[in-house]
């Protein structure tokens, strides 16, 4: 454009102009100065449209839920499922109180607790759903998880019931539940209607809640056991302080016994656990070792649990044929004995025995290893043990 030209049309956006031009082929500086503006003008608009149309592609498309979508079928029974179980989990603990049955008040409360806690998730849970709240699928999820685990814990423990609530079938079929529930929150078409995955979100205080549930029962259940230790450590100190130890009678604090004549017996404390071992030798005719725990589960199940973990290993190697596997009594205290020889070129029988307290939940174990013919002292034995 010609310099003329140029100042007519720049005069047409400034009138006030008062410039002197001199048309020597070069533009005048205001000329110049709108030119550039402009310039700056028009690549700021178009650099900020490039970036909202950038943004808006790198936001994912957020689904709202359908407020006419209803919550039915299988997703209000599961609601409805979480609520009954929720406060059932509250009430059971409390109207079955039974301290003896726990050992320590801290060990029932965990139960209280836990059941409390439950019966507020489901309330939360149910309410995140009604209200369409964008957490409450995860919710929903903490809770199976809570009952699955404490399920799990339950049914390893072997604390369980013969019948009713807390026995095995009721448990097993819990665990299958809360799977299925769990894989229907995660893959269910209605479940994505009603609460839809672009608009799930989970809150910071989601994430206490989830804390809370493994924090606080583990901490009652650290404390319980602590006081069951405690009180154990109590009664055991007042046994030993009563207690009159005749001639060749020792103890652990939780058992007397009398060594028969001609043994030599030797104490040993071990730390983990805390257990207190005597071994008992007689020349090379017998080795017998005697120690004692508190357990009160007097069936067959628990003391082949026994017997397997105190197998020998370095008999594995020989054959052997099981001699006697009976359940007796002596002193009225009931026991259960398992006799094996071992096919050795000097015959060694092992009289494996668990012999249990029901007042004192207290259990003895002797593993008594006779070598030979000798004489049999485990009848001697087990008649001088008390508890």
């Amino acid at each position: 454009m010609a310099i003329k030209d140029q100042c007519e049309q720049c005069k047409k956006y400034n009138s006030t102009c008062i410039e002197n031009i001199e048309f020597n082929g070069q533009s005048c500086d205001h000329y110049i100065k709108r030119i550039n503006l402009e310039k700056k003008t028009n690549q700021v608009i178009h650099d900020n449209a490039n970036f909202n149309q950038q943004e808006k592609a790198s936001c994912p498309q957020i689904d709202y839920p359908n407020p006419n979508d209803n919550i039915h079928g299988w997703l209000g029974f599961l609601l409805f499922s979480i609520g009954l179980g929720g406060l059932v989990s509250a009430l059971y603990p409390i109207l079955t109180y039974n301290i003896e049955e726990y050992g320590s008040h801290f060990l029932a409360l965990a139960d209280v607790f836990l059941g409390i806690m439950l019966l507020a998730l489901a309330i939360y849970t149910i309410y995140a759903f009604l209200q369409r709240k964008p957490n409450a699928v995860y919710l929903a999820k903490v809770y199976i998880a809570a009952v699955f685990i404490s399920n799990v814990i339950t049914l390893f423990s072997g604390e369980f019931e013969e019948s009713g609530m807390g026995s095995m079938p009721r448990l097993i079929r819990s665990l299958i539940w809360s799977i299925v529930w769990f894989l229907y929150l995660t893959t269910s078409k209605q479940v994505n209607n009603i609460i839809p995955k672009t608009y799930r979100k989970i809150y910071s205080r989601d994430y206490y809640i989830t804390a809370a549930f493994v924090i606080v029962p583990l901490f009652m259940l650290g404390i319980g056991i602590a006081d069951i230790q405690s009180q154990y450590d109590k009664k055991e100190a007042q046994f030993i302080s009563s207690v009159d130890l005749a001639y060749n009678e020792y103890t652990d604090g939780r058992i007397v016994f009398t060594k028969p004549d001609g043994f030599i017996c030797e104490k040993q404390e071990i730390d983990e656990p805390k257990i207190t071992l005597f071994d008992l030798e007689l020349s090379d005719c017998a080795w017998v070792r005697i120690c004692s725990d508190y357990d009160s589960d007097i069936t067959t199940d628990n003391f082949n649990s026994y017997w397997e973990n105190w197998k020998d290993s370095e008999l594995e190697k020989y054959s052997y044929k099981e001699i006697l596997n009976e359940k007796r009594f002596v002193n009225d205290n009931p026991y259960f004995i398992k006799t094996i020889q071992y096919e050795t070129e000097t015959p060694i029988q092992w009289h494996y025995v668990l012999l249990f307290n029901e007042r004192t939940e207290k259990v003895c174990v002797v593993s008594y290893y006779q070598i030979g013919d000798g004489y049999n002292y485990l009848d001697t034995l087990l008649k001088s043990i008390r508890f």
